[in-house]
């Protein structure tokens, strides 16, 4: 978590306003983090279906 705090302050002394790649970046990495919980929801769900 250390390391992933840092590029953010570094990010903010640099320029306040967000450039197109971060805004695209974060947005890439929000989906990636909702498509891997979903997946994982619906293995679970997959998983307890075959058991009952």
């Amino acid at each position: 978590m250390k390391d992933f705090a840092m590029p953010r302050q570094t990010a903010r002394t640099t320029s306040d306003k967000p450039t197109f790649g971060k805004v695209a970046l974060f947005c890439l990495q929000a989906f990636c983090v909702t498509f891997t919980v979903m997946y994982f929801l619906v293995q679970l769900y997959e998983h307890a279906k075959n058991i009952g």
